[in-house]
Parts: C-alpha cells; sequence; structure tokens
C-alpha cells in the first residue's frame, strides 16, 4: 500500500511515524508532500538515519497512491485539492482539517470519491492519541478499516456521526491545548510560592498523568474520585473551593462551545 501525505507538519509527521512504527506502512512506500522546502526538510528528520521520499506536489504520484492522508490547514483544502484531479477512483482520502466535511471534501475533489474525516489530536505524536472518524457516502466497509488501522497506530479510536465531528473538534481535537494551560497554572502558582520551575513542571505533570490514568481504569466519575481525595476541612477541599468559586467548569463548558461554534464556522466556509 503506497500512501501520500498532502502536509507534513506535526499531526501529518505523527501520523506517518505511527504508520512506519507500527508496521502498517513500509517507510519505502510513504511519500510526503509539501510545497514548502523547510517542511519537507522537518519530515525528512523525523526518520533519520533512514530516508523517505517528499516532493514539492504529489501530481505525478497520484497514479500509483492507495491512500492520500490530507493534513493541511482547512483554509487551504479548496486549493490543495485542486492539485489532486486526476486522482484513481479507488484512492482512499483520509483528512484530517477540522471543520471540513465529507460532503465538501467530495465536492472539491469532484467525481465519487472516496473520503474519511478524521480528528485526531497532538498526542497522537507520542502514540497517546485519540481519534475520531466518519466516512464520506462513498466510502466503503474497506475504507473504514483502513483509516481505523491508520488512527490506532497513534492512539485510541472513535466512531462517530458526522453531525457530531466539529464537537469531538472542540473537545478531543482542541482538548490538549485547554489540558496545557491548566497544567501551565498549577506550574506557575506554585512557583510564585517558593518551588523551582523544574520542580514544579515535574510534580504537576506526574500528578496529572497519574490522575487520568486513574480515571482511565476505575469506573468512578470524575467528580466521584475528586471526592475521594477530599477531607472534610482539609487542603484539597480549600482548594476547590476556590475554583468553583471562580467558575472554572462554567468556564470550560463555554470553552468548548466556543471552539464549536468556530469549527461550524470553518465548515461553512
Amino acid at each position: 500500500m503506497k500512501v501520500g501525505i498532502l502536509g507534513t507538519g506535526k499531526m501529518g509527521g505523527a501520523l506517518a511515524l505511527g504508520l512506519v512504527k507500527g508496521g502498517v506502512v513500509g517507510l519505502n512506500n510513504l511519500i510526503g508532500c509539501n510545497a514548502n522546502e523547510p517542511g519537507r526538510t522537518r519530515f525528512e528528520s523525523l526518520f533519520q538515519p533512514q530516508s523517505v521520499v517528499t516532493c514539492a506536489d504529489l501530481k505525478d504520484w497520484l497514479p500509483y497512491l492507495d491512500v492520500i492522508i490530507l493534513s493541511i490547514k482547512p483554509q487551504q483544502m479548496r486549493a490543495g485539492l485542486e492539485g489532486l484531479q486526476g486522482y484513481r477512483p479507488e484512492t482512499l482520502f483520509l483528512s484530517v482539517a477540522a471543520g471540513i466535511s465529507t460532503d465538501q471534501l467530495e465536492r472539491f475533489l469532484g467525481g465519487t470519491p472516496r473520503v474519511v474525516r478524521a480528528m485526531p489530536n497532538t498526542p497522537c505524536l507520542v502514540g497517546e492519541g485519540v481519534s475520531a472518524y466518519c466516512g464520506g457516502q462513498y466510502a466503503t466497509a474497506e475504507d473504514l478499516r483502513i483509516a481505523d488501522q491508520f488512527l490506532r497506530s497513534v492512539g485510541e479510536v472513535c466512531v462517530v456521526p458526522e453531525e457530531q465531528m466539529n464537537l469531538v473538534t472542540a473537545l478531543s481535537g482542541s482538548g490538549p491545548a485547554y489540558t496545557f494551560h491548566f497544567v501551565n497554572g498549577l506550574i506557575e502558582g506554585a512557583v510564585k510560592l517558593g518551588l523551582s520551575p523544574d520542580l514544579a513542571r515535574t510534580l504537576a505533570v506526574q500528578t496529572v498523568r497519574g490522575s487520568m490514568g486513574l480515571m482511565a481504569h476505575s469506573a468512578f466519575s470524575a467528580l466521584e474520585l475528586a471526592a475521594q481525595v477530599k477531607s472534610p476541612g482539609g487542603t484539597t477541599i480549600a482548594g476547590c473551593e476556590v475554583m468553583e468559586k471562580a467558575g472554572v467548569e462554567l468556564t470550560l463548558h463555554a470553552v468548548i462551545a466556543a471552539a464549536k461554534k468556530r469549527a461550524d464556522e470553518l465548515a461553512a466556509g
């Protein structure tokens, strides 16, 4: 199976690494496409000392590609797909662009393209991502199987109806950034009170990692797990009361809503 990646940025690179490391695609069957030379160079550096084929345009490769991963910015998608006219009817297009529906991708490509839309997130870079996907009207069961296999090479996978994809984008697609802001607040708060930045980072990162590991292996809800840490009149309750008064959870509700709204706007062009 020969795979082309249109857009070799962080997500394109993460998927490529996952596919190769997982033995899903051989390095000699992978082509990274980026019109920008520094982008191609960064992609090539991911696989050193081995070499990977890169190009500035996929046009000459279209007769040979079985799968094309669309990893370019949503605003660039229409123009990017114009360069893929002449694709083979059996080619699978796997899009990881936010806000671009399967219907839009099909219209941009023309004909009856086999499209799967997915939303992975940046923890894919370390094999700890989560991706949701849905198929377009011409995607076959085999296309969905391949997409699932590709995405599982970099983390967990969920199947959702298309109408929920923008909400998934707002939660798990953008969610790592929200998490990093939260952890940064923990680190900065501790540093202001006297911890060294390195120690504060170590404690905050491992606390979040361990807490999420505990939740992943527990049948308790998030609030039930929080209650297990709280003792009456203790330190945890004192801290949580501040969060409640500040409306942290309500703020996160608004964060998700704002991100979904933006995904909807991208879909509307």
